[in-house]
């Protein structure tokens, strides 16, 4: 058998076109870290914030002809924060703008497009290998700023779950084939060049090694055809809850808006920010003695000045992960209004 009839070497010239590396390029706004800045924003109730440029890559696997790429939520989801201009290069080094049409954080998965109407190489997710313990991974993407990078391993074991800050990740599989920092969202493929999965993380620490997670092809496929569904308008997107929803249904309170008759009937000297409107009587909000008529300054680390400013990722809170909260208190004195922040925490039911 010569080199060029290898297995591995066939499958990775069969799905490599379909390879894409992920970069994405914006701006994200910070609270400051400075501690002056800090007791002008509690004894003022001003927002002293700075801005930071932010570089994200991964990888991605181009699925239909007409350019959707999947690839995972994380490697793209600060662009649902930020203006972040997201660009796809391919194997062939042709470089295209993309746009992120539908994401999906609790499976770790995201739709991209391609912005041309150009017609791509592509991985047919509708024949997708059989994921057998033991049977030869190979994984591609973009590994630490290394494009068109491959590794080959095996699959060595099914149904895995993953912790990773406070979302668990279940269902995956675990393989040896390398995937570092950079391959999160490219594809594993298995000798015949059919779809294993989506390269996803791999285990941290020090003595850990050979121990990389994929999401399932069956998983990764079914996502994808809804997703591309719901990007073309065939399909109606499932609506997420709001932000007041997650916040009543995990920790029994909901807030408004401060009105200038609202200040005034709660003796509150600011005419401007968020207050609790309703706390749920034995609800983790209630525990932590929060009360109607509170000024909230700061939720999740993040500083309200408005309703608007509520963290982006509420929704994704799940039973048990923690919310900090932030409590502005007045006190009159013969000098004028002393005003002191309080902080707590609550724990999502």
């Amino acid at each position: 058998m010569t080199p060029q009839e290898e297995p591995v070497v066939q499958a990775v010239q069969k799905a490599i076109p379909a390879v894409v590396s992920v970069y994405l390029e914006g701006e994200i706004e910070y609270r400051s870290r400075d501690p002056y800045s800090r007791l002008l924003e509690d004894f003022y109730g001003r927002r002293f914030v700075y801005r930071e440029p932010v570089k994200s890559l991964g990888s991605g696997a181009i699925i239909s002809p007409e350019g959707y790429i999947l690839t995972c939520a994380h490697v793209v989801e600060i662009a649902t924060e930020i203006k972040a201009q997201i660009r796809v290069v391919l194997s062939d080094e042709r470089k295209f703008e993309a746009k992120l049409v539908y994401i999906d954080s609790d499976r770790d998965l995201a739709l991209l497009k391609i912005n041309d109407s150009k017609t791509f190489g592509y991985i047919d997710l509708k024949v997708l290998s059989p994921n057998l313990i033991g049977q030869t991974v190979i994984a591609l993407g973009n590994p630490v700023g290394y494009e068109n990078s491959i590794s080959a391993g095996i699959l060595s074991a099914k149904n895995r779950t993953l912790k990773v800050e406070n979302q668990t990740y279940e269902g995956l599989l675990q393989t040896d084939a390398a995937i570092n920092p950079g391959n999160s969202g490219g594809p594993s493929i298995d000798i015949q060049g059919n779809f294993i999965g989506v390269n996803s993380a791999k285990a941290a620490g020090q003595a850990i090694e050979g121990i990389g997670f994929i999401i399932p092809s069956d998983k990764a496929a079914a996502w994808a055809s809804e997703a591309i569904a719901i990007a073309k308008g065939e399909k109606k997107a499932p609506t997420p809850p709001s932000t007041e929803e997650v916040l009543m249904k995990r920790f029994g309170f909901s807030l408004q808006a401060l009105t200038p008759e609202l200040a005034k009937s709660f003796g509150i000297p600011v005419s401007e920010g968020v207050i609790v409107a309703e706390v749920e009587a034995g609800s983790p909000a209630a525990k932590i003695e929060l009360k109607p008529g509170m000024l909230v300054s700061g939720l999740g680390g993040v500083i309200l000045g408005s309703k608007n400013d509520l963290p982006k990722n509420l929704p994704k809170i799940k039973t048990g992960n923690t919310l900090s909260i932030q409590i502005a208190l007045f006190r009159k004195t013969s000098n004028g209004v002393l005003r002191r922040s309080v902080n707590a925490s609550m724990v999502a039911r």
